[in-house]
């Protein structure tokens, strides 16, 4: 006989949180699958981007990750090419660029990005969204 198992709705914030967070950083994984990156590598190429040529610690301080988080997540983006280091040779100081093929990438993923975010706001609706993303940055201040 199988043992079926309950589901108890957590009185826990900080559980039902991270229940959400794991659920949408799963959906918006499924939808960037077909570019071959997932959602962290996706925020981490537009932030850099958007910053310019920045060092490992200049970039971890941006999106807000620590070093060791960030060269995780950096390693197979530049390993494909998506993101150059423009150190000179024999030096540690990296300084890290978005690569053309990079560029390219994130034209081609936002829309799949994009389909990521129209789910999320039919989930919720426009009104309803935007008083989400108000508790959401409340959250993030603590």
């Amino acid at each position: 006989m199988a043992v079926k198992k309950l589901r108890k709705k957590s009185p826990c914030y900080c559980a039902n949180l991270r229940k959400a967070a794991s659920a949408v950083t799963e959906h918006y994984n499924v939808c960037l699958s077909p570019c071959g990156i997932t959602v962290p590598q996706f925020s981490l190429l537009r932030n850099l981007q958007y910053i310019g040529a920045s060092t490992i610690t200049e970039l971890a301080e941006q999106v807000e990750l620590e070093r060791s988080t960030l060269a995780r997540t950096l390693k197979p983006l530049m390993a494909a090419g998506y993101i150059e280091d423009l150190a000179d040779a024999g030096t540690r100081n990296r300084r890290l660029q978005i690569s053309a093929d990079g560029e390219a990438l994130l034209v081609r993923a936002a829309l799949f990005w994009k389909k990521a975010q129209t789910d999320l706001e039919q989930v919720f609706g426009e009104k309803q969204l935007v008083e989400f993303m108000k508790n959401l940055r409340k959250l993030g201040d603590l």
